[in-house]
């Protein structure tokens, strides 16, 4: 009978210590490539925007804005983009450098914080002539653009930025205030009348004397007009009509 032999648990140990050694080397190697994918990202924006304003440079004399040099930040997953020039700026030699273009990264790229910042500066050197400099702003993420020189960028720098790919947030609707009803005020329009107290008109307070001088007295007979009296009948007569003038009936 033939006899079948297996793998012995020491050369299972052997291939399992191996595929360690190779997965501790081969890991962070396959994350530092793909940080590099993803930060070459900047290295072709910042050419892009770099001969756009080189052409404008050498057409108009001077350093315009995105708009201006015809330029567009690229749109991503994983950078901001800002600019920071405004309006038109003639360089003169001697000047101080301007700060063109700036990248953020959203997230951190392996050993590359997060809101670490990649900035293309111009530097004046003649009237058709700027030195373009491409700055990152640690060594970290230096590695991952090793064509950028690490210096002094942050993104604070361009915090007057005309354009940039961060949408702004949507300001908050203002609450709507509803006037408080006017309590002495009555509704309008309701014929059922629902709802409404009844209003009791406060009774005149009677004059001690009727407009003759006599004492208030209903029961007395007073002339109506053309001979006809009242017949002692409690009457509430006008008081401004001409006929009543010297009735004994006491008026409100």
């Amino acid at each position: 009978m033939e006899k079948k032999n297996g793998f012995t648990l020491i050369e299972i140990m052997v291939v399992i210590v191996i595929m360690g050694v190779l997965a501790a080397v081969g890991v962070p190697k396959l994350f530092a490539a793909i940080a590099k994918a993803k930060a070459s990202e900047v290295h072709t924006a910042a050419g892009t925007y770099i001969h756009a304003q080189d052409a404008y440079l050498h057409g108009q004399n001077a350093i315009g804005s995105w708009k201006e040099i015809g330029f567009s930040a690229p749109i991503s997953k994983v950078f901001d983009y800002s600019g920071c020039v405004q309006d038109k700026v003639t360089p003169q030699e001697g000047g101080e450098s301007i700060t063109g273009l700036i990248a953020s990264n959203r997230k951190s790229l392996n050993e590359c914080q997060a809101n670490s910042a990649w900035g293309v500066t111009m530097t004046p050197q003649g009237e058709h002539h700027v030195s373009y400099q491409q700055v990152v702003s640690s060594t970290e993420c230096g590695a991952l653009t090793p064509s950028w020189k690490v210096g002094n960028i942050a993104i604070g720098d361009c915090s007057a930025a005309e354009e940039t790919t961060q949408a702004e947030p949507e300001p908050a609707p203002e609450p709507t205030v509803t006037p408080d009803p006017d309590p002495q005020k009555e509704p309008a329009n309701n014929p059922s009348g629902e709802g409404e107290e009844e209003k009791e008109e406060p009774e005149p307070e009677p004059n001690d004397q009727c407009s003759n001088g006599s004492p208030c007295s209903n029961a007395n007979k007073c002339s109506l007009g053309e001979g006809a009296t009242n017949q002692g009948k409690e009457k509430k007569m006008d008081c401004s009509k001409d006929q009543f003038k010297g009735c004994c009936a006491c008026c409100p």
